[in-house]
């Protein structure tokens, strides 16, 4: 049982639906009504040392990355992030290890304007749980529900960093002896990823679905599919990459890193479509009306795919059909 079955069987019918709740648990978001054109996006992340990141990680790099993996999910609500708050479960008091973490979060709230307004403390082993609530003001949020057939798929910015900066944050590039400002790079990706806000602001009058890409893009993809009663066609030569993560693919190329003997776009690919940890837009709308807002204001989407009716993700390169690998994304429990 996945983390997925685990909250299908015990809890998503545990409660009483009360006045004012919009939407419940199962999307990115839950949506509770505040006024006739206003809702609150409300979502929780928990990371833990030694899962999501590092034993031994910088703390400032630990509290930006739990506060924007955080994020991420008011993003794909095209929600505007307001407030949040913080539990914080220590082995020990660090006064150096709290300063560290206190001024990376403050520098990541001021960057995307949130209030901490609360949370807990508590001994035990290193867990940071952050609670983020958003606003959506006279528009509908997003949701992972109402793709059409038809419509075009779509992708914010860039994807495979995740899984590519994996590599980096875990050790394994040790040997490689890459260049230090690609290393830097690649701790970036994975400790700041780059949130798309701007896009889900540009684009939530057209979109029809979006969700964050957390998981990996076909298994967040297919969750898009299974709310919305669709299925969606990828075309793997559309994935846009980063050029760190395009570097780093040649760079292990002809090591014994790429165990699989890949080609660099064989690894780009496999890191973007089952890598996870880009916190990305996934997203679907009619591909004519993105083709507007692009004549009207730079927007940082590329089109991957389309919506179908045939239940379930497809996948070719140009038209050259290919397997879509028993791979659910990252899942706990499994």
């Amino acid at each position: 049982m996945n983390e997925f079955d685990l909250i299908k069987q015990y809890f998503r019918n545990v409660s009483p639906v009360v006045e004012g709740t919009a939407l419940g648990n199962g999307d990115d978001c839950a949506l509770l009504q505040l006024k006739p054109n206003q809702t609150m996006a409300v979502s929780v992340d928990t990371l833990v040392e030694g899962v999501h990141f590092p034993c031994g990680a910088n703390a400032n790099d630990i509290a930006q990355r739990a506060l924007r993996t955080a994020l991420s999910d008011l993003a794909a609500m095209a929600a505007t992030p307001r407030w949040v708050t913080l539990a914080l479960t220590l082995p020990q008091q660090d006064s150096d290890w709290l300063s560290a973490f206190s001024e990376g979060l403050r520098a990541d709230l001021h960057a995307f304007n949130c209030e901490l307004i609360g949370g807990d403390t508590t001994r035990g082993a290193l867990t940071i749980s952050v609670q983020v609530m958003g606003v959506v003001e006279n528009y509908p949020a997003l949701t992972r529900a109402g793709a059409k057939v038809g419509d075009g798929i779509f992708v914010s910015h860039t994807v495979g960093n995740g899984a590519a900066s994996l590599l980096q944050v875990l050790g394994k590039l040790q040997s490689l002896e890459l260049p230090n400002a690609l290393c830097s790079e690649l701790d970036d990706l994975f400790y700041r990823p780059e949130l798309a806000f701007n896009v889900a602001q540009q684009l939530h009058a057209v979109a029809t679905s979006a969700i964050d890409i957390s998981d990996g893009l076909v298994a967040d993809l297919k969750h898009i599919c299974t709310a919305s009663g669709v299925g969606a066609k990828v075309n793997v030569a559309q994935l846009p990459y980063s050029a760190t993560a395009k570097n780093l693919a040649k760079g292990i190329e002809n090591t014994a890193l790429n165990s699989e003997r890949l080609t660099a776009q064989q690894l780009l690919q496999q890191w973007a479509l089952y890598g996870g940890d880009d916190y990305q837009l996934c997203f679907t709308a009619p591909a004519h009306a993105v083709a507007e807002l692009k004549k009207q204001t730079p927007l940082a989407a590329t089109q991957i795919g389309v919506v179908v009716a045939e239940q379930g993700v497809q996948l070719h390169n140009n038209g050259q059909a290919l397997t879509v690998q028993h791979k659910n994304g990252y899942t706990h429990f499994e």
